[in-house]
């Protein structure tokens, strides 16, 4: 969003107006004076952007420039200057009455002519696109449902919804498929790194086979020099890898946690009375060992699985045998490694849960810290943590 689209200012009935009449066009329910308290003028397109989040609509700015008509997503919402020359597209609109722009829903377009319904009006005006053009600003707005605002029947629906979505991947995958592009740039350094480790034992052979067997000092300088840019190349290419995984991480963990609190903010109050405050706190924390998967060395080592098909392939061209060997042994590896799975769940589902206890023990009494001390519960409150704390410290060792 520009400067110039932040400093515009809608007028405050034309404001309430959209927000009641978008609500009504998705039947949703909407409360003129909760929006008016929580949002105070001046209105600004972000304001009303996000009363339309609020309200359950997802709303997204497009340039005249960029719309195609006869594909616009309708209703969509225009804004009208304060005069009747309204808004040049290269000016900034004041505050002070003529800057002040005017809602305006379109909900038809046909044959060069808009449908109009302005304020105030219940049947849409017809007017060229041309004259339209002339008198709105540069810009339009374009809504679509979204998520259920947040209410209480709202919230128990959503969580009857999502008991059989359990937390884990599907919630972050589609997260990542977004940035497609930066994978991508992440693929192609990582097939550039994996060819230059291809080359490095082929150049050990190559010493071994001449250099050593001829004494070819000249070969040999040439194969250093070759070996230095090579780890220099890797190193650099590394770091880039490295860079885009990580800054992809943070991004995506940002949307993952907002989209985990919003869902536990959705959720009834029978869930938060059922449940400790340090136990929803510890869930929470999961997020993080998402976030260390998603900018790990795990990621890394996803990305170099495609490319083991380069390295067998040079291995079968070597010794086929030899080959077949390795890859029994990295099979043996896998089905161990499959066959432990289900243990270390459990083991990592019950270091979870002793831990989440003991967060939930801490939160309690440290929100009650006044309570304890004027009942002088610490004695009490050292041997229950002791005793919670022992088998935590079990479970954990025996996740190592």
């Amino acid at each position: 969003m520009s400067r110039t689209h932040v400093a515009w200012h809608i007028d405050a009935s034309g404001f309430h107006w959209l927000a009641a009449s978008l609500a009504e066009y998705w039947r949703l329910p909407f409360d003129a004076d909760l929006v008016r308290s929580r949002f105070t003028p001046p209105y600004g397109i972000p304001a009303l952007i996000e009363v339309l989040d609020a309200l359950g609509l997802q709303a997204g700015i497009l340039s005249w420039q960029e719309a195609s008509w006869e594909e616009l997503p309708l209703p969509a919402v225009a804004f009208r200057g304060g005069g009747e020359q309204g808004v040049e597209p290269s000016a900034e609109a004041d505050t002070d009455g003529p800057g002040l722009l005017t809602p305006v829903l379109i909900v038809g377009s046909d044959a060069g002519l808009l449908s109009l319904v302005r304020p105030g009006q219940h049947e849409p005006q017809r007017i060229s696109i041309e004259n339209f053009r002339k008198q709105a600003a540069p810009l339009l707005l374009l809504v679509r449902e979204a998520e259920p605002p947040v209410t209480e029947d709202a919230a128990a629906t959503a969580s009857e919804a999502s008991e059989g979505k359990a937390f884990g991947f599907s919630w972050f995958v589609p997260e990542l498929l977004r940035h497609r592009t930066i994978w991508r740039d992440v693929l192609l350094a990582s097939l550039a790194i994996q060819l230059v480790a291809l080359a490095m034992p082929l150049f050990t052979q190559v010493i071994i086979d001449k250099v050593i067997a001829h004494h070819s000092e000249s070969t040999l300088i040439v194969l250093g020099v070759a070996l230095v840019a090579f780890m220099l190349f890797t190193a650099v290419m590394s770091w880039l890898r490295q860079y885009l995984v990580l800054h992809t991480g943070c991004r995506v963990d940002a949307v993952l946690g907002e989209k985990v609190l919003r869902h536990l903010l959705r959720l009834p109050i029978p869930y938060f009375e059922r449940r400790p405050t340090g136990t929803l706190v510890a869930r929470l924390h999961g997020i993080e060992t998402l976030r260390e998967f998603v900018s790990g060395a795990a990621v890394s080592l996803l990305l170099d699985l495609p490319f083991l098909a380069i390295f067998l392939a040079v291995m079968f061209a070597y010794s086929w045998q030899l080959t077949l060997i390795a890859v029994g042994l990295i099979l043996l590896i896998a089905l161990a490694s499959l066959v432990m799975v289900p243990v270390f769940r459990r083991r990592l589902d019950r270091q979870f849960l002793l831990g989440a206890r003991n967060q939930a023990f801490l939160t309690e009494y440290l929100s009650g810290i006044d309570t304890v001390k004027s009942l002088q519960l610490e004695p009490e409150a050292d041997k229950r943590y002791a005793a919670y704390l022992a088998p935590y410290l079990s479970a954990s060792f025996a996740t190592r």
